[in-house]
């Protein structure tokens, strides 16, 4: 969905895991490599597919609230 990227791969490197940050198929290569060297600890993969897709909830969310904002304005 549309928010701002946040370094979850960072994070959790900084917190001891493995990690990497997934925008493609081939980026999962990092995950096999750690399954193969025995998956020791954590593995977070920050997946980050698309920046232009929007669930509809949110979507809808946000313009109630525009809305809301609108009427207490006057």
């Amino acid at each position: 969905m549309l928010i701002p990227e946040v370094a979850f791969s960072g994070i959790a490197r900084a917190s001891g895991a493995e990690s990497a940050v997934i925008r493609s198929l081939g980026d999962l290569s990092a995950l096999q490599d750690w399954i193969h060297a025995g998956a020791k600890g954590a593995f977070v993969a920050d997946c980050r597919i698309t920046s232009t897709v929007r669930v509809p909830w949110v979507s809808e969310g946000m313009n109630a609230m525009r809305a809301a904002k609108a009427t207490v304005a006057g």
